[in-house]
């Protein structure tokens, strides 16, 4: 029979796994796995409520740019509206005169142009009103003093003839015609038609900007023109406040 071996008391522990610094390795082991996954999933719930902040705000943000694209489409249509309602109004206004071609009335990309051809409002060679011409600008003054937001530029336009006789002695180039009838016509609907002054504007073009051919007699007609044009009206700062501004920026440069 073979003998019967008795394991001392330190192979009895070693053979049942009784080593006392495993479960410290374990610890050392099973912490930074447990740290490093708790940090993972801590950042990844940061970066998605971070990702919906964004997202949030940037909603947020569409919302009020589609707020102020509406404002502003609503706006337009108003304008829109409001200048069909004008361009009607002259064209009721001036049914006749344009019949005869003496009033041509152009919708010019969103602003009124009303082209006058100078003999229905001065004589040949005068910067002085005819009767038939008061007539004409009571009636479109009419229509203009009525418009709280639109400047009037009235400029005058010549043929490429200069002046000659009498009428160079007044005006000895066609600049000083163009501008004298432009003023004249500006003077009428802010005095006699009340348009008010603030809004309106006179400027001489002389024989610069024709729109017909001065080579005959039916292109020249058409550049000797009186023109009313409606534009946005720009507010016009003080010279002090433009001067704060640049302090006020200067200062903080």
């Amino acid at each position: 029979m073979s003998p019967i071996v008795i394991p001392s008391p330190s192979e009895e522990r070693v053979a049942r796994g009784s080593l006392p610094w495993v479960p410290g390795i374990l610890f050392l082991v099973a912490v930074p796995v447990v740290l490093a996954g708790a940090a993972y999933t801590y950042d990844t719930l940061a970066h998605e409520r971070a990702a919906a902040e964004m997202a949030r705000l940037e909603l947020r943000e569409t919302r009020s740019r589609l707020a102020e694209l509406a404002g502003e489409m609503q706006a337009k249509e108003g304008e829109l509206s409001a200048l069909r309602a004008t361009y009607q109004e002259l064209e009721q206004q001036l049914h006749s005169e344009i019949g005869r071609g003496e009033v041509q009335l152009i919708n010019d990309d969103g602003r009124i142009r009303v082209q006058l051809v100078d003999q229905i409002l001065f004589e040949s060679g005068k910067a002085t009103l005819s009767e038939s011409g008061e007539d004409l600008l009571r009636r479109v003054g009419g229509v203009l003093q009525r418009l709280q937001d639109k400047q009037v530029q009235v400029s005058g336009h010549t043929d490429d003839s200069p002046p000659v006789g009498a009428t160079r002695e007044q005006f000895p180039t066609n600049w000083e015609l163009s501008v004298a009838r432009a003023v004249t016509v500006v003077r009428y609907l802010g005095e006699r038609a009340h348009v008010p002054q603030k809004r309106l504007v006179a400027a001489g073009f002389g024989q610069f900007h024709p729109v017909g051919n001065n080579a005959n007699h039916e292109g020249r007609a058409r550049n000797r023109r009186i023109e009313i044009l409606l534009t946005p009206m720009v507010e016009v700062q003080p010279v002090e406040k433009l001067s704060a501004g640049t302090t006020t920026s200067s200062g903080h440069s």
